[in-house]
């Protein structure tokens, strides 16, 4: 614990000190993309986080969790001089719960588009955004009760999500990405730029 303290103390006197920077123009940091990009990057993030789901085991020890998963792939597309990028998602989440002579399972299956608003800030390699998720949300959720098993709950419905986020590049290609969102509240993974 003592080590992540350091670490986070550390990553926040690294940002301070360059959000802090003299020379940089805040007046064009509206307009542009951070990290390098420009109009026609491509950028794929494959990364895991955790939604309300997650906090069922701890709610109740007989049922379980897999932490949201998703892939997304993205375009640095302009609108006039607004840095926007526009793309799509496919998301994944899986549950259940265990009694007696019963068990539940279900899984989600998101997709469809997003638009990012980016922003950039003084530190290289940074691409920080805005952004909301449209799209569809299909489910199903199967019972086994006294070793009978049946389709319990089989639907489809609208998916929306707004989050905040950063890319970081480690080099021109490879870096990572961290959201905080709803319904998904965060996640982390990888990212690959193009």
């Amino acid at each position: 614990m003592k080590k992540l303290k350091v670490l986070f103390i550390a990553l926040i006197m690294f940002c301070s000190t360059s959000v802090f920077a003299k020379d940089f123009d805040w007046s064009q940091c509206w307009c542009n993309y951070g990290a390098g990009i420009k109009t026609g990057t491509m950028t794929f993030d494959i990364a895991t986080g955790f939604n309300e789901t997650f906090a069922r085991p701890f709610q109740n020890p007989n049922s379980w969790s897999i932490p949201y998963f998703d892939v997304t792939f993205d375009v640095a597309l302009p609108i006039w001089k607004l840095p926007f990028s526009w793309g799509a998602f496919l998301g994944s989440n899986f549950g259940g719960a265990t009694g007696n002579d019963w068990s539940y399972s279900m899984w989600f299956l998101n997709f469809g588009g997003h638009v990012k608003y980016h922003i950039l800030l003084p530190v290289d390699n940074l691409d920080v955004y805005a952004g909301f998720r449209f799209g569809a949300s299909i489910g199903q959720g199967i019972t086994n009760s006294n070793g009978v098993e049946y389709v319990d709950v089989t639907g489809a419905g609208f998916y929306w999500s707004g989050f905040l986020g950063a890319h970081y590049y480690l080099n021109k290609n490879f870096g990572f990405i961290a959201e905080f969102g709803y319904p998904v509240w965060l996640k982390a993974g990888v990212s690959l730029k193009f």
